[in-house]
């Protein structure tokens, strides 16, 4: 497993909370690579990639020393409000990239990569969620 601060370890940033679900998955693909089974390491792991407060927070957990993994797991996706599967994004996100691009506009090659696909992001996931229809 890759040091803390490895240029290679997982990284998980409370501020895009919708990425926990892709933190935990680097968290086992790694887990599989490097033959790690054991619940408690996985839960150390899982903890020692995080800023402190994090860290602090997730080990605080009385199922981090009682529960399995992956119940420990479920735990910390229900600490952190947004990190569920069909929370990822929502109308508001959608409208906000428009109206904001509206409103700077659009001055390079670059941005407008950005844009699209930031825009894909969203609507792809709110057109497979049932939140707007693909003709929006």
């Amino acid at each position: 497993m890759p040091r803390h601060n490895s240029h290679n370890a997982p990284v998980f940033d409370r501020k895009a909370i919708w990425e926990l679900r892709q933190y935990f998955s680097n968290l086992e693909l790694l887990f599989a690579d490097c033959g790690i089974t054991d619940e408690a390491e996985k839960k150390a792991y899982s903890c020692c990639y995080l800023n402190i407060d994090d860290h602090t927070l997730w080990k605080s957990i009385d199922s981090y020393t009682t529960d399995s993994y992956d119940d420990w797991k479920a735990k910390i996706f229900e600490l952190h409000p947004g990190s569920k599967e069909n929370a990822q994004f929502n109308q508001t996100n959608l409208d906000l990239l428009l109206t904001t691009t509206c409103t700077t506009g659009i001055c390079s090659l670059s941005e407008l990569g950005k844009f699209h696909c930031t825009y894909l992001n969203i609507s792809n996931f709110l057109v497979s969620k049932g939140i707007i229809a693909d003709l929006e």
